[in-house]
């Protein structure tokens, strides 16, 4: 009987080391499949993280220099468009304009409320309103003056009388009423 014990142990056990062999051969056939399955994910995303990486380093430069063109056009722009505190300047400006065209400025006062931009929300309008003086060779080369001036600006209206000098009846003064718009940026 002790033979027959030991017989039956020695199938027992085989069948049990049969079966953990088994699992264990499935449990790596799985694992290695998944392994497999997982390994191919990886690689994708290290060939997108390549192209993502290559596709940065050709653009980056191309960026950088539009930022760097679009930020010297910010600065130039800048320069044409004053804040609210430069406007004292720009009273001179005119006066200077004026004073170099021959025109005699009688007032120059801003509108009291400035009007929106369309379309570009962080510009103002601010008007202003000019009284001046002269003959007609002067206001042509004061329009051409404020036309290239350094400021972005832009004649409104323009309402003109002529009126003859008492002294010489052939020579004629204009008065020129103008409204002249300087666009300005909002916040400074």
């Amino acid at each position: 009987m002790a033979k027959k014990n030991n017989l039956l142990r020695l199938v027992v056990g085989g069948l049990i080391y049969l079966v953990v062999t088994g699992g264990a051969l499935v449990a790596g056939y799985n694992y290695h499949g998944r392994s497999r399955e997982y390994a191919v994910i990886v690689m994708e995303r290290e060939f997108e993280l390549a192209m993502v990486r290559r596709r940065v380093e050709e653009d980056l430069p191309r960026l950088k220099e539009e930022y760097n063109r679009y930020y010297e056009r910010a600065k130039d722009l800048r320069r044409f468009t004053p804040t609210r505190e430069e406007q004292e300047r720009m009273v001179v400006s005119i006066e200077q304009l004026a004073k170099s065209a021959g025109i005699q400025i009688h007032s120059c006062q801003m509108a009291d409320e400035p009007r929106p931009v369309e379309e570009m929300p962080a510009y103002q309008v601010y008007t202003w309103e000019i009284f001046c003086s002269g003959r007609y060779p002067q206001m042509d080369r004061f329009l051409t003056l404020l036309d290239r001036a350094d400021r972005l600006m832009k004649v409104d209206e323009l309402n003109v009388r002529a009126r003859s000098e008492q002294d010489d009846p052939g020579a004629y003064i204009l008065d020129i009423d103008l409204q002249l718009d300087l666009i300005v940026r909002m916040g400074g």
